[in-house]
């Protein structure tokens, strides 16, 4: 095996890593000329030209002589890259060493790739670096197959030496993954450390520039320390820990906060980061198979099938069978495939899960941290059941509910418009000698109506019309603005509504907005007295209560003049003034009275007629 100065060197790619191993070659003396680099961005080959090393766009080209090929790609190409190469090596005699620094491609699925049309296979190395490679500081994690010899690790100990301080050989492929997550992902633990420190230190006062050269030089004395004493990181931490000191309550601290448990779950094989990797691989298999899958169960026949059935309807039938269990076969096979990648992503989020006591937290969250009602399940179709509503038969009463927007009690046309009770003579109007009364049937002023089931809430009072509703239009609400809203408009005036039998006795003349304007009012169905009655309306109906008997004293009312009914009355639903109350009132204890009994004087009992 030559050594590394006489050694052809291929990198398939010129990333960065790759660009840092090229850079440490240089610097230590290897020939330029014999350092190949295939890269397809003409940016990166430029800026690698510019270190003296040939350059090219072709794999083949690059690699096709060499003596040490280092793989610098990108995971997902990197099988494309390997089949090309093992391709182009078949004619041969000594096959090439090669060196991935891909993450996540194993060293079967690598020599798998790589085999030539005979059969052979090169022998192959994995290499994790870590980003301080691309200052010469870096620290690799290697694994070599059983065919390697002791000649070409001494070659890629001296490849990596350029860019390396530190590469250790792991006796088992397995502990590439500890490797990624203590040197590979080290560095990003140590930049959020130093991060920290300088936000602290800057916002205690000191200036960012001053902090961040501080806490770096202090992570680059204690780096040396480690490398240049012989104490254990153990002995060097309880040399700067003094008792009861500020660096023993920073470290209690850590303790506190599980800082052990912290970085044992960041470097260990079950971290969230080496199962988001296995994920990942799974799940590019399975996106993978799943391709396959669907084109080989969607694929179209070809000549031979159209050529089979051509030949007749024997050949169709065995063609046809044949084909079935070649594709079956072939379906089933990655159908397995996939099933079983399927079950491993299961069984690797259960360890994660495990790992991450994610089953006991929730256990814990839902013992302590409260529960949310839960909908209880209903069977199918109650919900649609609950939501009909139930057709029951709609009663007259309607105490307690909302008033309607119409009557639900139909006005028969032969009832008299007449109250309970006949108006009695009042005393103050007894001006002649008193009959006596004879006792009468006085029907009621409606019968109740039978209940009526209907879909609405309450059926219209009176018949609807066919009178034409006028829409409104973007002009009339301009005209309101400017000249006010139209008051006989139904919207703009007062429903008259009874409180004992909630009937719609219509709506309040236009023009009032309060109850006290509309004054007291009598229903036109149950005859019980509503509304309020204004302050000016009371003193009226005092004043008038004191003139009657002086009226009476000096002028006999006729009865022409008790029949006319009074200017502030208003016939059933309207309002009635509080006189026509008194009226009522005084009939009532006339009524009272019996047969036999007189007046000390003749009075004439004069009547109404409503």
């Amino acid at each position: 095996m030559p050594s590394l100065q006489e050694s052809k060197l291929a990198f398939i790619g010129g990333g960065n890593m790759a660009s840092a191993i090229i850079g440490g070659l240089v610097s230590k003396g290897v020939n330029k000329q014999n350092i190949c680099v295939s890269e397809p961005w003409d940016v990166n080959r430029e800026k690698i030209a510019a270190l003296g090393v040939r350059t090219t766009t072709s794999n083949v080209e690059a690699g096709g002589d060499a003596d040490l090929i280092i793989i610098a790609v990108k995971p997902q190409v990197t099988k494309g890259v390997c089949e090309e190469l093992g391709n182009a090596w078949s004619p041969r005699e000594t096959l090439p060493v090669v060196v991935s620094i891909a993450a996540g491609i194993t060293l079967d699925s690598l020599k798998g790739w790589l085999k030539t049309s005979d059969g052979r296979t090169a022998h192959t190395v994995r290499v994790m670096p870590n980003t301080p490679a691309l200052v010469g500081e870096g620290a690799s994690g290697v694994f070599a197959s059983a065919d390697v010899t002791s000649a070409e690790k001494e070659l890629v100990n001296a490849m990596l030496g350029s860019v390396s301080k530190a590469s250790e050989w792991v006796d088992r492929e397995e502990l590439l993954d500890v490797v990624t997550g203590l040197s590979g992902s080290g560095p990003a633990y140590f930049f959020a450390m130093v991060e920290h420190l300088v936000a602290s230190a800057t916002a205690l006062g000191l200036p960012e520039e001053q902090a961040k050269r501080l806490a770096t030089q202090t992570c680059l004395g204690a780096g040396k320390m480690l490398v240049e004493s012989s104490d254990s990181p153990t002995q060097l931490r309880k040399n700067v820990t003094s008792p009861n000191g500020t660096t023993h309550a920073a470290l209690q601290t850590f303790e506190a906060l599980n800082f052990k448990e912290i970085t044992d779950k960041a470097g260990d094989d079950n971290s969230a980061a080496s199962f988001e990797k296995t994920l990942s691989t799974l799940s590019t298999k399975i996106t993978q198979d799943t391709t396959r899958l669907d084109q080989q169960r969607w694929e179209s026949w070809g000549v031979k099938e159209y050529a089979a059935v051509a030949g007749g309807p024997v050949l169709i039938f065995g063609v046809r069978k044949t084909s079935s269990k070649i594709f079956d076969y072939r379906i089933s096979r990655i159908q397995r495939r996939l099933d079983d990648y399927h079950k491993q992503r299961e069984e690797t989020i259960e360890k994660l899960k495990v790992a991450t006591k994610y089953n006991s937290t929730q256990q814990l969250l839902e013992k302590y941290g409260g529960e949310s009602p839960k909908p209880s399940p209903n069977p199918k179709g109650q919900d649609t059941e609950k939501r009909k509503p139930t057709q029951q038969p709609q009663f007259v009463a309607r105490t307690g509910l909302p008033p309607p927007p119409t009557a639900n009690i139909r006005r028969p046309p032969s009832a008299p418009k007449t109250p309970n009770n006949p108006p009695s003579p009042s005393p103050l109007l007894e001006l002649g000698p008193q009959t006596p009364q004879q006792p009468a049937s006085i029907p009621p002023p409606f019968p109740p109506q039978p209940a009526t089931e209907q879909s609405n809430f309450a059926p219209n009072a009176f018949p609807q019309n066919g009178e034409y509703i006028e829409q409104a239009h973007w002009y009339d609400r301009l005209l309101d603005v400017l000249l006010g809203e139209d008051e006989t408009q139904p919207r703009n005036r007062m429903v008259m509504i009874c409180s004992q039998c909630r009937l719609v006795n219509g709506q309040a003349p236009p023009g009032i907005k309060t109850p006290e304007e509309l004054g007291r009012w009598r229903c036109g169905s149950c005859g019980a007295w509503n509304g309020v009655e204004s302050e000016a309306t009371k003193i009226l109906s005092s004043l008038r209560q004191d003139a009657v008997p002086a009226a009476g004293a000096s002028e006999p009312m006729s009865s022409e003049d008790a029949d006319a009914p009074s200017s502030e009355g208003m016939e059933e639903g309207v309002m009635v003034s509080s006189e026509e109350e008194q009226v009522a009132s005084g009939s009532s204890e006339a009524e009272g009275q019996t047969e036999g009994e007189s007046s000390p004087e003749p009075l004439r009992r004069s009547t109404r007629n409503r």
